[in-house]
């Protein structure tokens, strides 16, 4: 199998079938890591165009962005070089919106892919918008916008107003995105006013709900555009990175690369069905695992005797944690426990 120069995170075929295809980008990228089975990665999503392009180069300078096939689409994703090798190797997303995602290439044989099939009477613009929300955006950990691209706020409060309406496939496993809304720092572009009136907008449309933090960054238009975004650098990677592995440390939502790239596939899956219900992270990362026979009616039975012989609350409590943590264990590793 030759090197291969896709980027694309997910792609569509509507050759015979609307499909949604997994050509396993992120599986790549994770198994590029040196450690994936214990690094914890962080991800950026970067939604924009023309500005996005040239904070990308700043951002990630390690990064060749002429390296790829050419093709335009919806999401390309790649690793942070410079962190590669780190206990939190840095993801990035590279959103177009306005693309949808590019045809599957029949031709190619340079990586595997899957494709699911989904209901025939979705809009692109319909696919790209819920691709957005219920599977790009929440394994973010910090999305950045860059209004210019998009026009202004006003349009960037559009777009995540639809984004907003059509739900989350996230459940308690996504924390929510820290938000970043990139402007100019000048006077001809985005007044004070359209950002305090921005910042209205979001609050009382019920945006902000959807994310965990919401900010306005100002760039300075000098020096040269070449140079704008490496003070981003600092307040993205450095302060609101920080900020969302702090959060994950404290509510125990650290997941290794090779958990990540498993979850995004099974998410991406449930996201072809557009059924619009919740992905459950906790009966996908207990895919495979075989369940015991009656294993329900016997906690079922074991809650009726103890409320029967009036056995205290925390004493149940502690016996069903315990059965139903030994029991989401893979079959085999309950004699490696102390040793880790």
């Amino acid at each position: 199998m030759r090197r291969c120069k896709h980027h694309d995170l997910v792609e569509v075929s509507d050759s015979e079938q609307l499909c949604l295809v997994d050509p396993h980008r992120l599986q790549r990228i994770v198994e590029s890591l040196p450690d994936p089975d214990r690094q914890q990665p962080l991800v950026v999503a970067c939604i924009g165009s023309t500005e996005k392009k040239f904070a990308l180069r700043q951002l990630f300078p390690a990064n060749d962005p002429k390296v790829g096939d050419g093709r335009a689409g919806l999401c390309k994703a790649y690793g942070d070089a410079l962190k590669a090798n780190s206990a939190n190797p840095i993801l990035y997303w590279d959103i177009e919106p306005g693309h949808r995602p590019p045809p599957q290439d029949t031709r190619a044989h340079c990586h595997q892919f899957q494709a699911f099939r989904m209901p025939s009477n979705n809009a692109a613009e319909e696919v790209s918008a819920v691709l957005v929300q219920r599977l790009l955006l929440p394994f973010a950990d910090v999305v950045c916008i860059f209004a210019e691209d998009f026009g202004g706020l006003s349009k960037v409060t559009s777009h995540l107003q639809l984004w907003t309406s059509l739900g989350t496939a996230a459940s308690t496993w996504s924390l929510g995105a820290r938000l970043v809304v990139v402007v100019p720092h000048d006077t001809s572009g985005i007044t004070e006013l359209e950002e305090a009136e921005f910042l209205e907008n979001t609050r009382a449309l019920g945006i902000t709900k959807a994310f965990r933090s919401l900010r306005v960054q100002r760039v300075s238009t000098q020096p040269l555009r070449n140079a704008r975004y490496l003070l981003l650098r600092e307040s993205v990677l450095d302060l609101e990175l920080e900020s969302s592995r702090a959060d994950r440390d404290v509510r125990l939502c650290m997941y290794t690369a090779t958990h990540l790239a498993s979850l995004f596939s099974q998410c991406l899956a449930h996201t072809a069905k557009m059924s619009g219900e919740p992905f459950n992270h906790l009966m996908a990362t207990r895919h495979g695992i075989p369940k015991l026979p009656h294993f329900a009616d016997c906690l079922s039975a074991l809650l009726r005797a103890s409320t029967r012989e009036s056995v205290p609350h925390s004493t149940i409590a502690s016996i069903l944690a315990t059965s139903l943590l030994m029991q989401a264990y893979p079959p085999s590793s309950h004699s490696q426990l102390g040793h880790q």
